[in-house]
């Protein structure tokens, strides 16, 4: 079954659909071929009222709310909410009486009256389920927003606590760099890290000294502060000025 959404306010227009396969809740869902177009502001508030008397919010016997609270709850005018109390009185759900309030009289009545009325979901109920999804969804940023926090956090800790931890970067094919020695590239010089192992072939040379030449495709295992990161990376992809460098 399809039902669509409408918006909570005086002009309804519809924002989306759901499927619910059955009725729930004592709500009467609409196919989506029975939805109007649009529907009377009043009769949206009487729904929503004989909706809340099967949902056992208002219980029979029980006196409600008067025209003026009412209007104030909906956001209707005054006369909207007679009409809408006026409705519920002619279908023997509730009884008006001046100066006493409205009474609840007929749960089966106004079980009746949500099954044959093409108002599909009562106003309150969308506001309470979109104020849970939004506070829901608030919840969760804050929880993502803590979480990125902590892992920042944490990855710095770890970095302080091991300064020694190498970075790695792939000498890129026609960097310049390629071909030439590590003090012909004055590469501590250049790009303040030292170069502590170099991957070559399937094979890792520790410790190059100076006169070890660079190759296309050698990785550099190097340490430093992150200042030396966009050096190095810059170097070996032939993007780091070597004016510097012996020629």
């Amino acid at each position: 079954m399809t039902v669509a959404f409408y918006a909570a306010c005086d002009s309804i227009f519809p924002i989306g659909t759901i499927h619910i396969k059955e009725e729930s809740a004592g709500f009467l869902l609409m196919t989506e071929e029975d939805v109007p177009v649009s529907s009377p502001r009043y009769r949206q508030v009487a729904v929503d009222i004989a909706a809340k008397i099967v949902n056992r919010q208002y219980r029979v016997g029980e006196r409600i709310y008067a025209r003026s609270f009412i209007a104030s709850t909906y956001s209707v005018s005054p006369e909207t909410a007679r009409r809408a109390i006026a409705v519920l009185a002619d279908l023997g759900i509730v009884e008006a009486t001046k100066g006493s309030g409205v009474h609840i009289i007929s749960y089966d009545n106004a079980m009746k009256f949500l099954r044959q009325s093409k108002d599909y979901k009562t106003l309150s109920g969308y506001r309470h389920s979109i104020k849970k999804m939004a506070e829901e969804v608030f919840s969760q940023c804050g929880k993502l927003k803590d979480e990125i926090e902590s892992l920042v956090s944490h990855a710095e800790q770890f970095r302080s606590s091991n300064p020694f931890t190498p970075y790695e970067a792939a000498v890129q094919e026609g960097a310049p760099c390629a071909g030439r020695s590590l003090s012909e590239l004055k590469f501590w010089q250049n790009t303040g890290a030292t170069i502590v192992a170099i991957g070559r072939g399937g094979a890792c040379m520790l410790s190059p000294g100076p006169h070890m030449g660079l190759r296309e495709g050698d990785v550099l295992y190097y340490v430093g502060d992150e200042r030396c990161i966009d050096r190095v990376l810059h170097l070996t992809k032939g993007e780091l000025s070597l004016s510097n460098a012996n020629m």
